[in-house]
């Protein structure tokens, strides 16, 4: 390919970056703020010992998105639910800890003052314990769907490695563009994330460093290395609970570097064409565990068929 055409490249990726910088500069929706806020608690709310004090800057957060939301045109009703429902969870755990209720008190001034009624049963949000019978004992594909959620509190036992590479032998059935197959998995210990300047409060066994190599794509298919990455991921989730392997998802710094990122690619030995795109926390399943309830949105809300 002659200069030409490789500055004509370089033209359309900057054209690219530019586009989405000016999609994203009015800033997050309201309602997909209240989602990722909601998760954030529930997620919390899944850990075995959190800190003292967590959470309450996130729900006051979610208190004043919820209240904007409702003030918006066209109000987001399920986002709304939801977010009320796991705030409503959040209060009843924490009135189990009466080191909290200065603060806890001040949170429901705040949400009187703001007129919200919070809901008494949460089958939007919050979080429900399950059994590991629960979880592994049907084979059948929807069992397999819908049975799988993101664990964050691991048993203390280790990961069988056998299992671990059935499930990403699985994993690479996934599909990737023209085949490239460009992911690469890094499995490191729960130590070993701590060392790299993390923390390990799930308890997790192992965790997984996915990458994706960046050179296996051409300019014109900018960024199209997080993308099969993340549909791997995705795969990979269900080939773990499909081996009984837990697992979490993390989001990574995709355009800017972190002193993690930069810790984990040294110790990996990561090479310079390959880029950090998810984490995943592994570990066995505990006999009973909590999991968000994650309410998912009904399928006639983003199914739209094109006539």
């Amino acid at each position: 390919m002659g200069l030409k055409a490789n500055l004509s490249m370089i033209y359309q990726g900057v054209k690219h970056v530019i586009r989405n910088v000016f999609c994203i500069k009015d800033g997050q929706m309201t309602n997909y703020a209240i989602l990722q806020t909601s998760h954030r608690l529930e997620k919390g709310l899944c850990i075995r010992n959190p800190r003292p004090g967590w959470g309450f800057d996130k729900a006051e957060k979610l208190v004043a998105l919820i209240i904007k939301e409702k003030k918006s045109c066209t109000p987001d009703k399920t986002s709304i639910d939801i977010g009320m429902a796991v705030i409503a969870s959040y209060i009843v755990e924490k009135e189990k800890q009466p080191s909290e209720m200065v603060k806890l008190n001040k949170l429901k001034e705040l949400i009187i003052s703001a007129d919200l009624n919070l809901p008494k049963k949460n089958d939007f949000g919050g979080t429900f314990l399950l059994r590991k019978e629960d979880v592994l004992q049907d084979e059948s594909v929807e069992k397999l769907f819908i049975s799988r959620h993101s664990v964050r509190d691991f048993a203390d036992t280790p990961v069988d490695l056998t299992k671990l590479s059935r499930a990403i032998t699985l994993a690479l059935r996934a599909p990737s563009a023209c085949n490239r197959q460009a992911t690469q998995i890094y499995v490191i210990s729960g130590n070993d994330r701590i060392k790299a300047g993390s923390s390990n409060e799930y308890h997790a066994d192992k965790y997984l460093i996915i990458t994706g190599n960046k050179r296996a794509f051409a300019l014109s298919e900018l960024n199209d290395w997080i993308v099969s990455s993340a549909v791997f991921c995705g795969y990979l989730s269900l080939a773990l609970h499909a081996e009984g392997i837990a697992s979490c998802v993390f989001r990574k710094e995709i355009i800017q570097e972190s002193k993690y990122n930069n810790k984990i690619k040294s110790m990996c030995h990561i090479p310079d064409d390959e880029q950090i795109i998810l984490e995943m926390a592994i570990g066995n399943y505990k006999d009973s565990f909590k999991v968000p309830v994650s309410y998912r949105r009904d399928t006639k809300e983003v199914l739209h068929y094109i006539s």
